[in-house]
C-alpha cells in the first residue's frame, strides 16, 4: 500500500522519515515527477521483496548445510578412526556448546518375508522415523541425527548441565515420549537403546556402542533399555553378519536393478565398517560379503571369478577402516558389473521362456505358481520378476492374452461363444462374456457382428 499525503512544514517531513517514509516531493508538483516518484518507490519495494526471498532461500540452504555438517560430526564420533581435529572444527562451525552427550539407537522391525522390496520399505520407514525425530525431539532436548545404519537411527543428545541421575531418568522419559508419538501418530513401532552420558567427546563413541548393545538387548517385553540396565549378553552383542540385507541385494541383482544394486551394496559395506566390530572380524565380514557375490557370479554365469590374492591381502593388511571401505567398494563395483551384465542376459532368456510357456499353456487353468515351478523360482520372486519385465501382474497379462486370442477367433471363425470361451481358457462362458465386455466395452456377440 502506498499512501500519498501532504505537509505544511518541512519539519513534518523530517519526522516522517523517522517512521519510515520512502520519499517526498517538493512544490510545485508535476504529474511526471509524481509518477516517477511512485515508480521509484515501487522499485524499492520490489527490491525489498527480492532481498527477503533471498534471505529465506539462504536460510533454507544454511539449514541443509547445517544438517550435513551435523551428520558428518556424528559419523566422525562413531567411527573408530574419526579425526579429533575434524570433530572440534565441526563443533566450532555449528557453535554448539556441549558439556556432555550420549547416544540413542532407534530401530524398527523389518519383515524378513519381504526381501524383494526391503530396500524401498526400509528407506520409506527410516525417513518417516527420522522426520518424526526432527519434529518431536526439539521440544524435549538438543540433538543431532547421524547417518542411519541399516534399520538403526543414530541420535546424539547433548546439553550443558549434567548429573548421572538426570540423564538416566530424562533419557528414558524422552524415549518413552518418542515411542508414544511414533505409535500413535506415525503408526510405527520402534525400540530404543540408550548409552551412558560422558563429558568429553573422546568418550562419546563409547556411548554409541553402549546404546547399540542396549538396543540389541531389548527383549519382547520392553521397547527401551538403558546400558546401565543391560545384563551380560555375551556374544549376542556382536554385530550380526547382515545376511537379510545381502539376500535383498541378490534379489535386486537378479532383477537387474542397477542403481538400486549399487546403492544397496555400498550401503552394506558402510554398515559393516561402522558396526564397531573388532578389526579382524570386520575384515572377515567384508571378505565373506565378496565371497557371497563371487558365488552368485558363478551361479548366474557359470564363470569363475575369484578374489585375487592381492585384493585379499590389501583388505587383511588395511589399518584404517576408511581405506578398507574404499578397497572393498572398488572390488564390489567390478563384481556388480559382471553380475548385472550376466543377469541381463539371463533375464532375456527368462523372458523367452515365459513367452513360450504362456503361449503353450494359456488355454489351461494355469497360475503364477505353475509358472514359478516351470522357472524353478519362488512364487514371490516370479511375481516381482513378471511385473518388472511385463509392467503388469500375471493375472492381468493372462486376461489380456486370452481376450486377444478370443478376438482373433471371433473374427476368423464361426465357433460359438461358449466354444471360444473354452478354447481360450475360460470354463464359464458367462464369466468370459463379462470379462470381454469389461475390457472392450461390448459383448463377444456384438464384437463379432461389428466385424
Amino acid at each position: 500500500i502506498i499512501i500519498l499525503t501532504a505537509y505544511d512544514h518541512f519539519e513534518y517531513i523530517q519526522k516522517a522519515f523517522d517512521i519510515g517514509i520512502k520519499g517526498y516531493l517538493l512544490k510545485p508538483i508535476s504529474k511526471e515527477a509524481t509518477v516517477n516518484k511512485i515508480k521509484d518507490i515501487i522499485d524499492r519495494i520490489q527490491l525489498l521483496d527480492v532481498q527477503e526471498n533471498a534471505r529465506k532461500s539462504l536460510g533454507k540452504n544454511v539449514d541443509v548445510v547445517v544438517q550435513i555438517v551435523e551428520k558428518h560430526l556424528v559419523d566422525q564420533i562413531v567411527q573408530k578412526d574419526g579425526e579429533t581435529e575434524v570433530i572440534q572444527n565441526h563443533m566450532e562451525f555449528l557453535g554448539y556448546k556441549i558439556s556432555y552427550g550420549y547416544f540413542m539407537c532407534i530401530s524398527f522391525e523389518e519383515d524378513s518375508q519381504q526381501l524383494y522390496n526391503s530396500a524401498i520399505n526400509r528407506e520409506r520407514t527410516r525417513n518417516k522415523i527420522m522426520d518424526a525425530i526432527r519434529r518431536y525431539l526439539p521440544f524435549m532436548t538438543k540433538f543431532i541425527l547421524g547417518s542411519p545404519l541399516g534399520n538403526c537411527m543414530v541420535v546424539f543428545i547433548f546439553d550443558l548441565e549434567f548429573t548421572a541421575y538426570d540423564q538416566n531418568s530424562e533419557s528414558q522419559m524422552i524415549a518413552k515420549h518418542l515411542i508414544h508419538k511414533l505409535e500413535v501418530v506415525e503408526k510405527t513401532t520402534v525400540k530404543i537403546g540408550i548409552g551412558n552420558a560422558y563429558k568429553e567427546f573422546k568418550n562419546y563413541r563409547t556411548s554409541f556402542f553402549e546404546a547399540y548393545k542396549a538396543l540389541r538387548g531389548v527383549n519382547q517385553n520392553q521397547n527401551i533399555l538403558h546400558y546401565k540396565d543391560l545384563k551380560d549378553l555375551g556374544s549376542d552383542t556382536n554385530y550380526p553378519y547382515p545376511k537379510p540385507a545381502i539376500d535383498a541385494l541378490k534379489e535386486k541383482i537378479q532383477l537387474a536393478s542397477e542403481s538400486e544394486s549399487y546403492k544397496l551394496a555400498h550401503g552394506i559395506t558402510k554398515e559393516i565398517c561402522q558396526s564397531g566390530l573388532k578389526m579382524e572380524l570386520l575384515k572377515e565380514y567384508l571378505l565373506q560379503f565378496c565371497y557371497d557375490l563371487k558365488s552368485l557370479i558363478y551361479n548366474t554365469s557359470k564363470s569363475f571369478h575369484g578374489l585375487s590374492s592381492a585384493y585379499v591381502s590389501s583388505v587383511l593388511n588395511s589399518q584404517l577402516i576408511e581405506e578398507m571401505n574404499e578397497i572393498v567398494d572398488i572390488q564390489l563395483d567390478l563384481m556388480l558389473g559382471i553380475l548385472l551384465e550376466a543377469t541381463d542376459e539371463n533375464n532375456q532368456n527368462t523372458i523367452r521362456t515365459i513367452y513360450d510357456y504362456l503361449n503353450k499353456h494359456y488355454k489351461e487353468n494355469i497360475s503364477l505358481d505353475d509358472l514359478a515351478l516351470a522357472l524353478n523360482k519362488s512364487s514371490q520372486y516370479t511375481s516381482k520378476l513378471f511385473k518388472d519385465m511385463f509392467k503388469v501382474n500375471f493375472v492381468d497379462y493372462m486376461t489380456q492374452k486370452r481376450l486377444d486370442e478370443a478376438e482373433k477367433l471371433l473374427k476368423t471363425t464361426s465357433m460359438r461363444i461358449n466354444e471360444i470361451a473354452i478354447e481360450v481358457g475360460y470354463e464359464d462362458a458367462n464369466y468370459f462374456c463379462r470379462m470381454f465386455k469389461k475390457k472392450l466395452g461390448i459383448t463377444p456377440k456384438e464384437y463379432r457382428h461389428s466385424r
